[in-house]
Parts: structure tokens; C-alpha cells; sequence
């Protein structure tokens, strides 16, 4: 069985809270479906 160490769940923890983040950002420029469905027609290669 795998023990996970302190560095282990911070890590785990600050990439969810990244996550999170990266979810309300995105949430908060997207104005209606249209953008929601093409990505506001601005999305890079």
C-alpha cells in the first residue's frame, strides 16, 4: 500500500486548488453558450 507523504497531499492539494481556479476564470469570461461551446473564437494553436 502506498504511503503518501506531507509534500505529497500539498502538491495534490495546490494543483486542485489550482484547478478550481483556472474553473472560476474561465467561468467568469464566458458570457454565453456561443463562447462557451468555441472558446470565445480567441483560442490559440
Amino acid at each position: 500500500m502506498t504511503q503518501f507523504t506531507t509534500i505529497d497531499i500539498a502538491i495534490l492539494i495546490g494543483y486542485m486548488i489550482m484547478l478550481v481556479g483556472v474553473g472560476i476564470w474561465t467561468a467568469k469570461r464566458t458570457k454565453t453558450t456561443e463562447d462557451f461551446m468555441v472558446a470565445g473564437r480567441n483560442i490559440g494553436i
